[in-house]
C-alpha cells in the first residue's frame, strides 16, 4: 500500500534509477542453468523446490535490510534459472538501483563457491517439456559455471522501476503468479512458440499465444 510508504515519489526519467522508488529486478543464471531450484506440482499448484544455492539466495534476500537500512524487500519469486525481486528504496541514498544489484550479484557468486548444487534439477529446456499431470520436471545433471573464469553467476539484470499508480499491485501478481506461467508453458509448449505463417481469412501473421481464440 503506496499510502504507508512515507516520502515516495513517482519517477522522473532522468533518475530513473535512482533515489527513493520501488524497483523490479530480474537476475537470470548465466545460460539459463537452473541452478536454483526445481519446479515442482503438487495438486496443481506449481513451486519452486529450491536447491541450497536458491535456498542462501532467498535468506540473503530476507536479510537485505540489516546490510542496507534504507532497501526493503516487498516481494521476491525464485525460480530454477532466474529469481524476481521487489526493492523498496526508502532514501534518497548515495548508490543507484544498479549498484546495490551488483552488490548482490557479487555476494551470491561468492555464495555459490561455497553451498552445495543438487545435480538432480531440471534444464530450462527440460521443464518447459513436462507433460501434462506430471508432479515435477525431468532430471539433468547441472553444472555450476566454472569458478576459475571470469563468467558471472548472474547475467545483466533486467530492472523494471514503479512509475505510476496502480503499477505495485501489478508487479506483485506478476512476480508471484511465476511458478503458474511455468507450468503453463510446461503443459501447453504450443501456446508459446512464435508462429510466423499464422492465417486469418486472407491475411497472414505473426503470432503468440492461444491462437484457438481466432479460430473461435
Amino acid at each position: 500500500d503506496l499510502s504507508t510508504m512515507e516520502r515516495f515519489v513517482w519517477k522522473r526519467h532522468k533518475d530513473i534509477f535512482k533515489g527513493v522508488g520501488i524497483y523490479h529486478i530480474t537476475f537470470v543464471v548465466t545460460g539459463r542453468q537452473p541452478l536454483l531450484g526445481e519446479l515442482v506440482i503438487d495438486h496443481e499448484e506449481p513451486r519452486c523446490l529450491p536447491t541450497d544455492l536458491g535456498r542462501a539466495i532467498s535468506h540473503d534476500l530476507d536479510e537485505i535490510q540489516q546490510r542496507r537500512p534504507y532497501v526493503r524487500l516487498l516481494a521476491k519469486q525464485l525460480m530454477p534459472d532466474h529469481i524476481h525481486v521487489l526493492l523498496y528504496v526508502t532514501e534518497d541514498c548515495s548508490v543507484s538501483i544498479k549498484e546495490i544489484a551488483r552488490g548482490m550479484r557479487q555476494g551470491w557468486r561468492q555464495m555459490a563457491t561455497t553451498v552445495s548444487i543438487d545435480p538432480q534439477i531440471p534444464s530450462a529446456e527440460e521443464y518447459k517439456q513436462m507433460p501434462k499431470g506430471g508432479t515435477q520436471m525431468p532430471k539433468r545433471v547441472a553444472q555450476m559455471p566454472d569458478t576459475g573464469t571470469h563468467q558471472p553467476l548472474f547475467e545483466t539484470p533486467f530492472f523494471r522501476t514503479l512509475a505510476h499508480k496502480g503499477q505495485l499491485d501489478t508487479m506483485i501478481q506478476y512476480i508471484h503468479d511465476n511458478p503458474r506461467r511455468a507450468m503453463l508453458k510446461q503443459q501447453n509448449p504450443d501456446l508459446f512458440t512464435l508462429r510466423r505463417d499464422t492465417r486469418v481469412g486472407e491475411l497472414c501473421f505473426t503470432s503468440l499465444g492461444n491462437l484457438f481464440l481466432l479460430d473461435y
